[in-house]
């Protein structure tokens, strides 16, 4: 073969591998997305109630502390409520966290027992029908909020304890969040569960970062009845996505459920017999093998504590940093908000994915890490005396989300199919009680240890984040030493039936 013909076919072979390039690489590229957009299920609604309901926490504690200035200062003018300082200033603050210390204690009373049910509902039904309760919930509880913002000179507080009520009725944020991870591990491989449930988990802080800023954004230009609106045309938009988009999802039942449901055929008796409670409390403490028992309380255990620490941040961090030294307007609580949850966001869509998939770091090793994020997060932030120290802080809870799925994802694994639904809903019992207890205990030991240090709650909640910690540690070898001892009777079972 001469020169000149090896280099003929030379071109013709990089010209065709050249093609063949530009051909199958946008080929790659299409079928990637659109098996990605095909696996999308119940994402965007949580997403969008998300969404929804952090505009919403963006607006009500203003709405509540703007009515209290009304009622302690009679400055009938926003603007002025905003530059209050010293008595009257620490008297709007001391009420609003008493407050909202009273909405928190009537939406997680009647949001725990809801809960309980609507996570059983989606095991023994469906799991489309139970998704349409908070949003439906919501859209009510909005209207009664539009109601009170209209005639804000007129009605009394108490009045916004009916939109409480009327979401804890429906189950809520706590709610939604159980009934999107049950389906989602109805759906998932044990492979792809900690991923799918990481990117599941970060549509919360996607929303939740929308919905502040947008949330304080539109309250300087619309007013408080107006972000309402909004908000309701956000749910009633999930609404019509779950009716029309999610497919309905028929539960896997053990004989002892199919036959309860074939006993009880009335309607009350379906859905509101006590049988619903005692099966998510069997499903939590009844034997399992291999330690499998403990494992799921302690893990319960540490989601309790991560919780406190979540808790303290959503209910004083308004106040925290509205107060003095720092005196932050409205405005610049909800951006640092919404920064704070694009930083847990990324954490959860980057962070998770690599440890899990790349790395193969165990869950229990996951939670570890996620929860020294938010330990050192929350005492940096207890700290802060400067507005740089709260940003430096942000940056630090980059990973303090991670934990939460971490835990769903292993409890998803240790519990059979048809308990999934109630497993979850337990933990969204925990983390409605870890609400209301964490309301109680945190709203009324920031006034009283604000004299001296305004960030002596956080530290509290950072110490907790400790004994999670050392929860995580415990599991992590306790399982590793189970592991090892199942292997182990599985070699020596052969040798058994030989001799």
């Amino acid at each position: 073969m001469t020169r000149r013909s090896i280099q003929s076919v030379r071109d013709q072979w990089i010209t065709q591998s050249r093609l063949h390039f530009s051909d199958s690489q946008p080929r790659r590229v299409m079928e990637g997305l659109k098996i990605f957009f095909k696996s999308i299920t119940v994402e965007p609604v949580l997403l969008m109630y998300t969404m929804a309901i952090f505009l919403e926490m963006s607006i009500f504690q203003d709405l509540i502390r703007t009515k209290i200035c009304f009622q302690e200062t009679d400055l009938y003018n926003i603007n002025l409520c905003e530059k209050l300082k010293n008595e009257t200033l620490r008297i709007v603050q001391d009420q609003t966290n008493v407050w909202i210390q009273y909405y928190n204690l009537v939406l997680y009373t009647v949001a725990i027992i809801s809960t309980l049910y609507i996570g059983s509902w989606s095991d023994k039904f469906n799991k489309k029908f139970p998704l349409l309760i908070p949003p439906l919930g919501s859209v009510l509880a909005c209207i009664n909020s539009v109601v009170f913002s209209c005639f804000i000179f007129y009605f009394p507080l108490p009045v916004l304890l009916i939109s409480g009520t009327i979401s804890g009725l429906c189950g809520g944020t706590v709610a939604m969040i159980t009934i999107t991870f049950s389906y989602l591990s109805s759906i998932t491989t044990t492979e792809m569960r900690t991923k799918r449930m990481a990117f599941l988990e970060a549509m919360l802080f996607i929303g939740g970062m929308v919905g502040f800023y947008v949330g304080g954004a539109v309250l300087k230009v619309v007013g408080f009845a107006n972000a309402f609106v909004l908000e309701i045309c956000l749910h009633v938009a999930v609404v019509f996505y779950i009716l029309f988009l999610i497919d309905d999802l028929k539960p896997q039942l053990s004989r002892d459920s199919e036959r309860l449901n074939e006993e009880t055929q009335h309607f009350c008796q379906k859905f509101f017999t006590i049988h619903h409670f005692t099966e998510v409390l069997q499903t939590v403490f009844k034997y399992r093998l291999g330690n499998r028992r403990l494992h799921i309380i302690l893990f319960l255990l540490a989601g309790a504590l991560l919780y406190y620490g979540l808790v303290v941040q959503v209910d004083l961090l308004f106040i925290f940093l509205t107060d003095e030294p720092l005196n932050w307007s409205q405005s610049k609580y909800s951006s640092i908000s919404a920064l704070k949850l694009a930083v847990c966001g990324s954490g959860l869509l980057i962070g998770m994915p690599v440890l899990s998939r790349w790395f193969h770091v165990p869950d229990t090793f996951i939670g570890l890490v996620g929860t020294l994020s938010r330990g050192i997060g929350l005492a940096v932030l207890g700290f802060s005396t400067t507005s740089s120290m709260v940003y430096i802080s942000a940056a630090i809870f980059v990973f303090s989300e991670i934990p939460i799925p971490a835990i769903k994802s292993v409890l998803s694994k240790l519990v059979e199919p048809d308990e999934k639904g109630k497993i979850f809903a337990f933990m969204s019992g925990i983390q409605n009680i870890c609400f209301l207890t964490g309301s109680l205990i945190f709203n009324n030991l920031y006034p009283a240890t604000a004299s001296f240090f305004k960030g002596f709650s956080f530290l509290l909640a950072a110490l907790l984040q400790l004994f999670a910690v050392a929860v995580f540690v415990f599991v992590h070898r306790d399982m590793k030493i189970q592991h090892t001892n199942q292997a182990s009777e599985l070699l020596t079972e052969p040798e058994d039936e030989n001799a």
